[in-house]
């Protein structure tokens, strides 16, 4: 099951010290009395106004500061937001202007030692907040990213780009400012101006009905005298114990998760794709087991190279047609003819095309001087289900040579910069014949996980149900984060088809909703004896087992297995109760 992680947020006010000395009193003890009874307890007093009401509570105290810590981002976020905002209508007066808080916020999963929180994601966290001006809210990249999951009605997201964290690693990190209540972003501590991409909106769509964002402290809507309604933002329901929304339109999960789709979860490493992808040259690789969210972010790359200008084109090799994979030449030729129909230019193979020469160099020549030289706009490629081509062992070696070879080029080359690859596939080969051959030891590797707690209680709020924490964990002890499997289960228990009760009883079976999806495992393992034999082995134990080396990388790239070190263990309890039976553990 995926790691429970928590929102840890820090805030401090800006200016406190100056703002002391300026305070009226005859001396030190005097100023300090006048800002404690002013200032700091009437600020006290707003962050700890809606502390229970979102769930979250002071970790410690710290000067003007607080460590504070919400069992998600969303919650934290409408806590931080009502409370910035209620600082900007109802401001508290000091010799320098109004009082200017800052925040900032991560999520992690920090050693817990009795009532306090240590580790690197707490000191994070408060780095984060070092960044921070008055009335500003930043977020952490995880951060950032599990908010556009949210998709929250009125907020958007500004990425102020790279930046340093003290103490933390040696590289720089995203930065990204939480917008609300229509304000513009504003610079950095010690920066000039935001260095960012355009606002990204959480949610540009209407939501479902939910709960309105209110300041902390301050009246619901129906008791004060005037709301601006621009002001007022709609939050999804996040607390499993709230009641289910009426008003929701379901998406059967079928393939990839559309553009506009509120029921896409965001990876962690989304905008590093998104960077990635303007470098001259790039090769990006996105790894995980069938049905995790492969194409789905392949697409949505895709789609920001579009907004840049570039050209595109999409290749998914399990829609081409057996006969094409039966010779190297032929495969070649169609990779050439493809990418010129899907760029809308004349298919012209057979002026490139020369018998003397292998299909490697007639490819590169077609490329070079026709595909690449007639366009300024720099060229991406993405080529899904790359697994096929591992069947062919000619084709394979030929085609991921060819591939290598042109992002050695865009090194020296700044005609191949313009070309740059997006390969998406579940595994690898697992003796690669030449790996100064192989594209998968170079350039960025992504390799997509399962979806937090957290963010699985984000869908189920999506899909309107109003489970109790008991049910959460019931839920999520079966499957864990696999996004197909939760996203299956939820449309079909929100839709009606079945309970929750019902699913947990007959999910493991060929009665459930998952039949086919566990025949199809079920077939690749009966298939091959000695896969069968480690799978028994595994569902067996209660505890992770080692496997031969070959079995354990199959049965990862399947899916079926996760990685303990050098173990693996079953990567839900779902596949150890079906595979316990059919294997007749």
């Amino acid at each position: 099951m995926a790691e429970q992680m928590i929102a840890l947020v820090f805030t401090d006010l800006v200016n406190s010290t100056a703002i002391k000395n300026h305070l009226t009193g005859s001396n030190t003890h005097e100023r300090n009395e006048t800002y404690r009874d002013t200032i700091l307890l009437p600020h006290r007093q707003r962050v700890t106004a809606a502390l229970s009401q979102y769930q979250g509570r002071i970790v410690t105290e710290m000067g003007d500061g607080f460590f504070l810590v919400f069992p998600n981002v969303l919650l934290a976020t409408e806590w931080a937001v009502g409370m910035q905002t209620l600082h900007i209508t109802e401001p508290i007066a000091t010799p320098l202007g109004n009082l200017a808080v800052k925040v900032g916020m991560h999520i992690g999963s920090p050693l817990v030692h009795g009532e306090q929180f240590i580790g690197q994601e707490v000191d994070y966290a408060s780095r984060v907040a070092d960044l921070a001006t008055g009335e500003q809210i930043l977020l952490s990249e995880n951060a950032a990213a599990f908010m556009r999951s949210a998709q929250v009605m009125g907020l958007n997201i500004h990425a102020h780009g790279k930046m340093y964290l003290k103490g933390i690693g040696f590289e720089a990190v995203p930065i990204f400012e939480l917008l609300y209540a229509d304000r513009p972003p504003r610079p950095l501590k010690g920066a000039t101006q935001p260095r960012s991409r355009e606002f990204d909106p959480i949610y540009p769509q209407e939501p479902p009905s939910g709960r309105t964002l209110e300041p902390s402290g301050r009246k619901p809507p129906s008791q004060q005298d005037d709301i601006n309604p621009s002001r007022q933002t709609r939050l999804i329901p996040v607390d499993p114990a709230l009641p289910a929304s009426a008003e929701v339109n379901l998406e059967f999960p079928d393939g990839q998760v559309p553009i506009d789709s509120r029921f896409y979860i965001p990876s962690v490493a989304e905008e590093r794709c998104y960077e990635e992808i303007k470098k001259p040259g790039s090769l990006i690789r996105i790894k995980s087991p069938h049905k995790m969210g492969k194409s789905s972010l392949m697409i949505r790359v895709l789609a920001q190279a579009k907004q840049l200008g570039y050209r595109t084109v999409n290749l998914n090799l399990e829609e081409v047609n057996q006969k094409i994979f039966a010779d190297l030449e032929q495969f070649m030729q169609w990779f050439c003819a493809t990418v010129g129909k899907q760029l809308g230019i004349r298919i012209k193979t057979e002026e490139y095309w020369d018998d003397i020469f292998g299909a490697n160099d007639n490819t590169t020549d077609y490329f070079e001087n026709y595909l690449l030289k007639g366009s300024e706009q720099p060229l991406v490629l993405a080529i899904d289900n790359f697994d096929r081509v591992f069947k062919y062992a000619d084709i394979e070696t030929d085609f991921c040579g060819l591939l290598r070879g042109w992002h050695g080029r865009s090194r020296n080359d700044i005609l191949w910069g313009k070309l740059r690859l997006l390969i998406a596939h579940s595994q690898e080969p697992y003796l690669p014949k030449d790996i100064n051959q192989s594209p998968f030891n170079v350039g960025l590797a992504i390799k997509l996980s399962e979806f937090t707690d957290s963010e699985v209680q984000v869908l189920i709020a999506r899909h309107g149900l109003g489970w109790t924490d008991q049910h959460v964990g019931q839920f999520l002890g079966l499957i864990g984060g696999h996004p197909y499997l939760v996203r299956l289960a939820l449309y079909h228990i929100a839709s009606g088809d079945l309970s929750l009760e019902e699913f947990l009883r007959i999910a493991p079976t060929e009665a459930g909703i998952y039949s086919n999806h566990l025949l199809g495992h079920l077939k690749v393992v009966e298939d091959y004896p000695k896969l069968a034999a480690a799978m028994k082995t595994v569902v067996a134990s209660e505890n992770p087992v080692r496997l031969r080396s070959e079995e354990a990388f199959k049965l990862d790239s399947r899916g079926l297995v996760v990685r303990d070190k050098n173990d693996v263990q079953p990567r839900c309890l779902l596949y150890r109760l079906y595979f316990r039976d059919r294997l007749g553990v």
